[in-house]
């Protein structure tokens, strides 16, 4: 019971966007293999990295780096016809940037017919 209420604490208390648009994002994982890692983003809570030959998973976000920053990460929110995890680079030593294509970060939904009408 505590754990419903915390959670329905935090979804009355978050800002989800206009109308609620991020809602259904919330507790979502999104996958991007790059040949040498998965990265994972869960949006309003944690990214990570994970080497494909090995079984840990390094947090980019608050996390100490060797010799570096404290890991960060940026996810940059496109407009896209479909919720997809679309690039994820290392711009800086222990600086990431994610790319997020999703409905939700479309201005409109006539936005994403027209996506879909230029496909």
């Amino acid at each position: 019971l505590d754990s419903s209420i915390s959670e329905s604490e935090s979804y009355i208390s978050g800002d989800f966007g206009e109308d609620l648009a991020w809602v259904p994002l919330k507790g979502k994982w999104f996958e991007l293999d790059d040949g040498q890692y998965i990265y994972k983003v869960s949006l309003f809570d944690r990214a990570v990295q994970k080497e494909k030959s090995g079984h840990m998973e390094i947090s980019l976000g608050g996390q100490g780096c060797w010799n570096g920053p404290e890991r960060s990460t940026r996810v940059v929110i496109e407009c896209g016809e479909e919720t997809a995890l679309v690039e994820a680079t290392e711009p800086s030593k222990c600086e990431y940037r994610f790319v997020l294509k999703t409905p939700a970060g479309c201005p409109n939904p006539a936005t994403i017919d027209d996506l879909h009408d230029e496909l």
